[in-house]
């Protein structure tokens, strides 16, 4: 499991050195997140409009 995640660490490193070098680029997906939060909301509430109780 160790030998796992020094790989997974290993392999991102190059990720991770483009974030570190511009700080421009966010490290979360808030913005994304956000942005599609009132689509997935809209779906939500008009699949339980459509149901009979």
């Amino acid at each position: 499991m160790l030998k796992d995640t020094r790989e997974y660490g290993f392999s991102s490193t190059c990720g991770m050195k483009n974030y570190l070098l511009d700080g421009r680029l966010k490290l979360d997906n808030n913005l994304a997140e956000n942005a599609i939060r009132p689509i997935a909301l809209s779906r939500k509430n008009s699949c339980s409009v459509k149901t009979t109780r």
